[in-house]
Protein backbone atom coordinates (compact mmCIF):
# COMPACT_ATOMS: atom_id res chain seq x y z
CA UNK A 1 0.00 0.00 0.00
CA UNK A 2 1.37 3.55 -0.61
CA UNK A 3 1.36 6.36 1.52
CA UNK A 4 0.42 9.71 0.06
CA UNK A 5 1.57 13.46 2.09
CA UNK A 6 -0.56 14.96 3.62
CA UNK A 7 -0.37 18.29 1.54
CA UNK A 8 -1.56 16.01 -1.65
CA UNK A 9 -5.14 16.67 -1.00
CA UNK A 10 -8.02 14.28 -1.67
CA UNK A 11 -11.33 15.64 -3.47
CA UNK A 12 -14.07 12.86 -4.01
CA UNK A 13 -16.77 13.19 -6.59
CA UNK A 14 -20.23 11.72 -6.93
CA UNK A 15 -19.89 12.89 -10.54
CA UNK A 16 -17.48 10.13 -11.37
CA UNK A 17 -18.08 6.53 -12.44
CA UNK A 18 -16.94 4.00 -9.57
CA UNK A 19 -13.09 3.16 -9.58
CA UNK A 20 -12.30 6.11 -11.49
CA UNK A 21 -9.26 8.15 -10.18
CA UNK A 22 -8.22 11.92 -11.63
CA UNK A 23 -4.92 13.64 -11.33
CA UNK A 24 -4.75 17.23 -12.00
CA UNK A 25 -1.22 19.28 -11.62
CA UNK A 26 -2.52 22.87 -10.18
CA UNK A 27 0.63 24.56 -11.95
CA UNK A 28 -1.02 23.01 -15.06
CA UNK A 29 -4.03 24.76 -14.50
CA UNK A 30 -4.95 28.86 -15.55
CA UNK A 31 -7.82 30.97 -15.56
CA UNK A 32 -9.09 33.77 -16.84
CA UNK A 33 -11.30 36.43 -15.61
CA UNK A 34 -13.10 39.46 -16.91
CA UNK A 35 -15.11 42.06 -14.45
CA UNK A 36 -16.99 41.85 -11.73
CA UNK A 37 -19.59 39.25 -11.11
CA UNK A 38 -23.01 40.45 -11.67
CA UNK A 39 -25.40 39.35 -9.18
CA UNK A 40 -29.40 38.92 -9.49
CA UNK A 41 -32.05 38.54 -7.09
CA UNK A 42 -35.63 37.89 -7.79
CA UNK A 43 -38.76 35.85 -6.41
CA UNK A 44 -40.48 35.95 -9.59
CA UNK A 45 -37.90 33.73 -10.86
CA UNK A 46 -39.12 30.29 -12.43
CA UNK A 47 -36.67 27.31 -10.54
CA UNK A 48 -36.11 23.62 -11.09
CA UNK A 49 -34.41 22.69 -7.62
CA UNK A 50 -33.16 19.32 -8.80
CA UNK A 51 -30.18 18.12 -8.69
CA UNK A 52 -30.49 16.85 -12.22
CA UNK A 53 -32.77 19.18 -14.19
CA UNK A 54 -34.47 18.40 -17.21
CA UNK A 55 -36.13 21.11 -19.42
CA UNK A 56 -38.67 22.71 -18.21
CA UNK A 57 -41.42 21.23 -20.85
CA UNK A 58 -40.16 19.14 -23.50
CA UNK A 59 -40.62 19.21 -27.25
CA UNK A 60 -43.69 16.58 -26.05
CA UNK A 61 -45.39 18.81 -24.08
CA UNK A 62 -44.64 16.94 -20.86
CA UNK A 63 -43.79 19.66 -17.95
CA UNK A 64 -41.43 19.11 -15.02
CA UNK A 65 -42.57 18.39 -11.88
CA UNK A 66 -40.04 20.37 -9.35
CA UNK A 67 -40.74 23.57 -11.49
CA UNK A 68 -41.32 26.13 -8.85
CA UNK A 69 -41.58 29.72 -8.09
CA UNK A 70 -39.23 31.25 -5.40
CA UNK A 71 -42.78 33.96 -4.39
CA UNK A 72 -44.47 30.51 -3.13
CA UNK A 73 -41.75 29.69 -0.71
CA UNK A 74 -41.72 33.21 0.77
CA UNK A 75 -37.40 32.81 -0.95
CA UNK A 76 -35.46 34.87 -2.72
CA UNK A 77 -33.23 33.14 -5.77
CA UNK A 78 -29.84 34.66 -6.33
CA UNK A 79 -28.21 34.21 -9.70
CA UNK A 80 -24.45 34.28 -10.30
CA UNK A 81 -22.86 35.55 -13.27
CA UNK A 82 -19.15 35.97 -13.81
CA UNK A 83 -17.04 35.25 -16.91
CA UNK A 84 -14.62 32.92 -16.03
CA UNK A 85 -12.74 30.54 -18.55
CA UNK A 86 -10.40 27.81 -17.77
CA UNK A 87 -8.02 25.88 -19.14
CA UNK A 88 -4.89 23.95 -19.57
CA UNK A 89 -1.67 25.36 -19.70
CA UNK A 90 -0.02 22.08 -20.61
CA UNK A 91 -1.72 18.87 -22.33
CA UNK A 92 -0.29 16.88 -19.54
CA UNK A 93 -1.70 18.34 -16.66
CA UNK A 94 -4.57 16.06 -16.47
CA UNK A 95 -4.38 12.04 -16.57
CA UNK A 96 -6.84 9.70 -15.53
CA UNK A 97 -7.79 5.57 -14.82
CA UNK A 98 -10.47 3.70 -14.74
CA UNK A 99 -11.07 0.48 -12.93
CA UNK A 100 -8.53 0.92 -10.25
CA UNK A 101 -8.81 -1.35 -7.79
CA UNK A 102 -6.96 0.23 -4.84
Amino acid sequence: MRVFREEWPILVSTQLPARTVVMVAVNAVVSAIEGAPTIDASAHAELAPDTIPQEIVTAAGTVATAATSPFQMDKVALRLRWPIAWALRASNGVAWMTNVNW
